[in-house]
């Protein structure tokens, strides 16, 4: 997810070949998707387009609340209301009381999340 931070201000289509240029092309697929979907969530009105936005990002919606949750600091009702739909609501409230005791300790956050060792 540490690339997903770096590169979060960068448009879209730019994240693989950015990634791939660093030699970490194989985590371009999951951080470009993040990327792409992040900031949306917020924009969701009815509950039929919620269900949408999960369906539709399904295969990376844990990384993508992580994501979301850490960007503005806090959780937020829609991204309950997404955690809630996408069956994750125990794992977000979990990450949100981690954020909320300043806790560095995200073992709990999945393998696939978490970067690379340097």
């Amino acid at each position: 997810m540490r690339l997903a931070v770096l590169l979060h201000e960068e448009a879209p289509e730019r994240v693989t070949v950015l990634l791939e240029r660093a030699g970490l092309a194989s985590f371009a697929p999951l951080v470009a998707a993040v990327v792409t979907a992040f900031g949306r969530l917020w924009k969701l009105g009815s509950d039929e387009e919620a269900l949408g936005y999960v369906r539709a990002h399904s295969a990376y919606l844990e990384p993508l609340l992580l994501f979301e949750l850490v960007h503005e600091g806090a959780p937020a009702s829609w991204m309950r209301r997404i955690a809630a739909l996408g069956g994750l609501e125990s794992r977000f409230e979990a990450w949100a009381a981690r954020l909320a005791a300043g806790s560095t300790d995200w073992q709990a956050v999945p393998i696939a999340l978490r970067a690379a060792p340097d």
